[in-house]
C-alpha cells in the first residue's frame, strides 16, 4: 500500500518522501499493533524507487523491533538470490514458488517474527527484485559452509518445474561466481536435478559409464585387409642412362641462361620499386611536418581532457572513474530517465548501458549500501542517496 496512506493513518498527516527515520519510526509504532512493515532500514530489505509498503502480521505485538539475527540474514540472501533465478526468464512458476515458501518454513532457528517476516520477503522480493551486485559483499562474508548450501537452494529453485531455462543457468553462473564456488560443482548439480522422470535415478547413480547395449555374438565380421606390397620400379637400360645424362647437362646450360636474363629483369624492377618507395616517403613526411600545429592542438585538447578527468575522480564522485563520474554528472539532472535515452548517454561517455549500470551500483553500495541505479524503463535514480548539496548542484 502507498506510504502516504500509511502515515496518514498512523501519525495523523501525509508525508511524501520515505526517508530511513520515517520508516524506523513508522515500523517502531506499527510493532506496538502487532504488525510490521516492510521495507525498515534494520532489515535488509531495500526501498523501491516508488513509495510502496507492505504490512504483515507479528506473532505478537511489541514494544521495538528486534534487529535480525545472522541465521535471518542467510535465509534472506538465500531468499534474493532464489527469487532472482526463479523469475530470470520473466515469471515465478507455481512450483518455484513453493520451493521458495518450503525454503522459509524449513530454514531451522528463525524467531516467529522472523520466519513471518521472511514470507513477507518473498512476496516482496517477487515484486520488487534484488540486484544482484548488491548483494556481492554480503554473499562473500559468509562461510564456505554457508555459500555452498546457498547454491544447493538455488539449483533446488531452478530444478523444481522440470526445465532449465537459459536465463536460469546463465544468472547460476554468475551467482556462484560472485560467491566463489566452482562452476563444476554447479554443472554437476544440474545434471543430477536436471529434468525428466530418470533425474531421481541420476542422482543415485555413480558418475562412471554406463553399458548402452550389448552386440550380438553371431554378428558376421570382417578382418581389416593388411598394407599393399611396394612394387619394384624397372631398372633403366645402359642406353637410356646415357640419353638422360646428356639431357640434365643441356638443363643445367640453359639454366644458367634464363638466370642470367631473370636477374637483368629483377635489378630493374627492383630500381622502379626503391624510386616509388622514395616518392611515397617523401609523401608522408611532407603530411606530417605540415600537420605540427594539429598535433600540438591535439595534444593541449588531451592533456586539458586529462585535467578535467582528474578534478572529477577527486570530487564529489570519488572512487568512480573519470568516464563513470561523467554519466553521474548527467544523471543527477533527474530521478527518472526512460531506458532509451539512458543507453545513449552511457553510449555517448564509451559505456556499455548494462555494464554501466552495474559499475555504478556497485560503487553506491560501497558509498552508501544501498542501489543508486534501479534498472526498468523509465531509469529510476535515487537521488536520495547523493548529498543534498550535490543535487541542488545538478
Amino acid at each position: 500500500m502507498p506510504f502516504q496512506d500509511v502515515c496518514a493513518r498512523v501519525g495523523g498527516q501525509a508525508q511524501e518522501k520515505a526517508t530511513p527515520a520515517r520508516l524506523r519510526y513508522l515500523a517502531d509504532t506499527l510493532c506496538r499493533f502487532g504488525l510490521g512493515l516492510i521495507p525498515d532500514p534494520r532489515f535488509p530489505v531495500r526501498a523501491p524507487s516508488s513509495s510502496a509498503v507492505l504490512l504483515f502480521p507479528l506473532d505478537a505485538p511489541s514494544e521495538s523491533v528486534d534487529p535480525p539475527s545472522d541465521i535471518y540474514k542467510a535465509a534472506f540472501l538465500t531468499l534474493s538470490v532464489g527469487m532472482l533465478v526463479a523469475k530470470a526468464n520473466g515469471e515465478v512458476t507455481d512450483d518455484e514458488r513453493s520451493t521458495l515458501n518450503e525454503l522459509v518454513a524449513t530454514t531451522p532457528g528463525l524467531a516467529p517474527d522472523e520466519r513471518r517476516r521472511l514470507a513477507a520477503d518473498a512476496c516482496w522480493l517477487e515484486a520488487h527484485l534484488a540486484e544482484l551486485p548488491s548483494l556481492r559483499s554480503r554473499l562473500s562474508e559468509l562461510d564456505t559452509g554457508q555459500r555452498q548450501s546457498i547454491g544447493d537452494a538455488l539449483v533446488r529453485v531452478a530444478s523444481s518445474d522440470g526445465s532449465h531455462h537459459r536465463a536460469e543457468i546463465a544468472l547460476l553462473e554468475k551467482a556462484f561466481r560472485q560467491m566463489g564456488l566452482d562452476q563444476d560443482r554447479l554443472y554437476a548439480a544440474l545434471h543430477r536435478a536436471g529434468p525428466g522422470p530418470d533425474a531421481a535415478r541420476a542422482a543415485e547413480a555413480p558418475d562412471d559409464l554406463v553399458r548402452v547395449a550389448l552386440g550380438m555374438g553371431s554378428e558376421r565380421t570382417y578382418a581389416i585387409p593388411g598394407a599393399p606390397a611396394p612394387i619394384a620400379a624397372p631398372r633403366p637400360s645402359a642406353a637410356a642412362a646415357r640419353q638422360a645424362s646428356v639431357t640434365d647437362t643441356s638443363s643445367v646450360q640453359g639454366g644458367r641462361t634464363v638466370a642470367a636474363e631473370a636477374a637483368d629483369q629483377v635489378d630493374a624492377e627492383r630500381l622502379m620499386a626503391i624510386r616509388a618507395e622514395m616518392f611515397a616517403i617523401s609523401a608522408v613526411l611532407a603530411g606530417v611536418f605540415d600537420t605540427e600545429p594539429e598535433a600540438a592542438n591535439a595534444g593541449s585538447t588531451g592533456a586539458a581532457r586529462a585535467e578535467e578527468d582528474a578534478a572529477e575522480a577527486g570530487g564529489a564522485f570519488a572512487g568512480l572513474d573519470p568516464r563513470h563520474a561523467r554519466l553521474m554528472r548527467e544523471l543527477i539532472a533527474r530521478p527518472a530517465w526512460p531506458r532509451a535515452e539512458f543507453d545513449r548517454l552511457a553510449r555517448e561517455f564509451g559505456l556499455m548501458p548494462g555494464a554501466a549500470m552495474e559499475d555504478l551500483n556497485a560503487w553506491a553500495y560501497d558509498c552508501f549500501d544501498d542501489v543508486l541505479v534501479v534498472e526498468g524503463d523509465p531509469v529510476h535514480v535515487n537521488l536520495h542517496l547523493l548529498p543534498e548539496t550535490l543535487s541542488e548542484a545538478a
